[in-house]
């Protein structure tokens, strides 16, 4: 499976800070594809604190069928958190750096 536009994002955030890429990431197991998906999709639905918000994950889930609620909350939160570390980096490096 194709990572698409988030990962594209993520990769260069790490390219930008300086930290090592790997150019040929993983293959997702099938299973995790649509959770996958689902972060990329929710990733436009980030709040003012710039997280996804739990009610947006809940909603997303109950539409799409997730079968363990919990367990998808847990991942796409998880997935946002390294996200969030990945762009308060990049800012880090922005104020050091001043570009």
């Amino acid at each position: 499976m194709k990572y698409g536009d988030c990962t594209e994002q993520m990769i260069r955030m790490r390219k930008r800070s300086g930290k090592p890429v790997d150019i040929n990431p993983p293959e997702l197991f099938p299973d995790l594809q649509p959770t996958w998906a689902a972060f990329c999709v929710l990733s436009g639905s980030r709040n003012m604190n710039g997280r996804i918000p739990v009610s947006e994950i809940t909603a997303y889930g109950k539409e799409n069928g997730v079968r363990n609620l919990r367990e998808f909350i847990d991942i796409i939160q998880a997935l946002d958190s390294k996200a969030a570390e990945l762009r308060e980096e990049e800012q880090e490096r922005k104020r050091k750096h001043g570009s």
